[in-house]
């Protein structure tokens, strides 16, 4: 069940790992089939991997930032210049939604 999801719910690595280990005839198409079906796990993987990882370097950026900056000037001061801002942008994108 792990690997199905790891496959994104596809089947054809699984049928090709399944049909790999049931042709013992087979020797040089088993490997190739194997070796296919594992690239594409690994491919998952490696996608996963990167994922967290890069979500983790950014959570801990934005954490940094936020220390540094609430260290630095009020937070009455913060509130009003992100409300502001919030109010900018709410603007621009009307503006922009309307043509």
């Amino acid at each position: 069940m792990l690997l199905l999801s790891l496959l994104g719910g596809h089947h054809d690595a699984l049928h090709l790992v399944e049909e790999a280990a049931q042709a013992p005839l087979a020797v040089e198409v088993v490997p190739l089939q194997l070796l296919l079906a594992l690239q594409q796990v690994g491919e998952r993987l490696v996608l996963l991997a990167g994922t967290l990882l890069g979500h983790a370097l950014v959570t801990w950026l934005a954490v940094g930032a936020g220390k540094w900056i609430g260290g630095r000037i009020s937070e009455r001061l913060l509130y009003r210049r992100s409300g502001g801002l919030f109010r900018v942008l709410g603007l621009f994108l009307l503006k922009q939604a309307l043509g």
